[in-house]
This record gives structure tokens, sequence and C-alpha cells, in this order.
């Protein structure tokens, strides 16, 4: 038990490590990622905005 419990902090702190990292390197990325995950565009949604500005830029 006392293996798998090294194991899994190991684990943790190497996840915890790859997502520190990048917020270090490059500021705008994570600020991205977040949204995808924490917000799903609706499939509508994206095609919607599209045909927004294109009856924008015509008119």
């Amino acid at each position: 038990m006392d293996n798998a419990l090294s194991l899994a902090f190991r684990i943790q702190t190497a996840v915890g490590a790859l997502h520190a990292a990048p917020s270090v390197q490059a500021r705008p990325r994570p600020q991205i990622m977040p949204r995808k995950v924490n917000a799903p565009v609706k499939p509508g949604e994206f095609a919607a905005t599209l045909e927004q500005i294109r009856q924008r830029q015509a008119s």
C-alpha cells in the first residue's frame, strides 16, 4: 500500500510540474485551455458567429 501511495504522489507531482511549466514559459496557453474544458462550445455556436461576422462585413 505504501508503494502505491508513493507512486500516486510521484505521478501527481509530475503532472503538477507539467501544468506549472507552460505557465512560466508561455503565459497565453494556460488561459486558453481551461475555457475549452469548462465550457464546451455547442456545435452550431461557432458557425453562427462566423455567419454574423460575414453579415457585418457585407452590410
